[in-house]
């Protein structure tokens, strides 16, 4: 009787051992699978964010993802040059970003004007107040060029020249793309990318110009509310990363006798 018990407690227990074992590698192979499909999943992702990396957007890979074309330099003197600009890949962004920036040259190269075309007395001769040159007065464009990582970045500075007042900076821009796509990134993107607010800009630009801040004949020469408030007008100030990978805002501060560009590093 206690050979039979025993034979079954056996059998009972080798059962059990024989569903542990079907059991235990069932879910072992549910796990090894998942870390399959996982690491395939990770390897594709990879592979995929090489290929986009590697994948060069430039139409012309001898040539930047920006550059110009049709340059006309009108007077060294003055620094007063027309260009064209040339977006290097195609995208939507680039199309209608051409067209305004060209359109925008051709229309500014018609200001230009030298002293000889335009009818001045000879009291008027007399009291030109720049004479370093023969150029009467222009609007023109000057463009810079940054290149860091996947981010391509133009900025338009628009300036007025007369003999009588000199030149002004009136007008700032920046256009950023990314290059692996050819998309323009919009300030908000690029203040989602460098972990930062409109608010947070502006706190730093208070703090700055309340240290620079000076008082004449108890009159304060800097409009620090006026500056900032001008910055909820999104076209009133420039946003783009540099050479260097940095987000940098290009802004005009307000003043008492003329507004002022300034530009800060954010981060």
């Amino acid at each position: 009787m206690d050979d039979i018990r025993s034979g079954k407690v056996k059998a009972a227990i080798f059962l059990f051992f024989i569903v542990v074992l079907i059991v235990g590698g069932y879910i072992t192979m549910i796990m090894l699978t998942k870390d399959i499909e996982k690491n395939d999943k990770k390897t594709t992702e990879m592979a995929s964010k090489n290929k986009e990396k590697d994948e060069d957007i430039r139409i012309d890979n001898t040539k930047d993802y920006i550059y110009f074309d049709n340059v006309v330099i009108k007077n060294e003197i003055r620094d007063i040059t027309y260009q064209d600009v040339v977006f290097n890949f195609d995208s939507r962004d680039t199309k209608t970003i051409t067209t305004f920036l060209n359109s925008e040259r051709e229309a500014n190269e018609k200001t230009y004007k030298t002293i000889g075309e335009v009818e001045l007395t000879p009291e008027e001769q007399e009291n030109i107040l720049f004479k370093d040159s023969d150029v009467y007065e222009a609007t023109y464009n000057k463009y810079t060029r940054y290149f860091y990582k996947n981010y391509a970045t133009i900025v338009n500075s628009l300036f007025e020249y007369n003999c009588n007042d000199g030149t002004k900076n009136t007008k700032v821009s920046a256009y950023t793309f990314d290059t692996n796509t050819g998309d323009l990134l919009s300030k908000n993107r690029l203040m989602e990318d460098f972990d930062i607010s409109l608010d947070r800009i502006k706190e730093i630009i208070q703090e700055k110009l309340e240290k620079e801040q000076t008082i004449v004949e108890d009159i304060p020469q800097i409009d620090i509310v006026n500056t900032l408030s001008s910055l909820d007008d999104d076209s009133s100030y420039a946003l783009y990363v540099n050479k260097s990978g940095y987000l940098v805002i290009n802004y005009f501060i307000k003043g008492i006798q003329e507004n002022k560009l300034d530009v800060i590093i954010l981060d």
